[in-house]
């Protein structure tokens, strides 16, 4: 799953609970514009970082695996 949208939290967090249905175990979850949107930072802290147990950034980009099923 890559999201790059609206970077207000109510954007990103529509982007991702319309979506997040369709992952699992092992999907890979990409999100952009991380060095800077608030809404993105906030939804990847909430709701990504507690699915998974490594991830990994660029100056603008967080990825990671799935460690469990959102």
């Amino acid at each position: 799953l890559f999201i790059d949208g609206d970077h207000s939290y109510e954007g990103v967090k529509a982007d991702w609970e319309n979506y997040k249905s369709f992952l699992g175990t092992g999907s890979i979850v990409i999100m952009h514009d991380s060095g800077w949107a608030d809404g993105v930072k906030r939804v990847i802290q909430e709701d990504i970082m507690p699915l998974t147990n490594n991830y990994y950034t660029l100056p603008n980009m967080w990825w990671c695996e799935l460690s469990k099923k959102p």
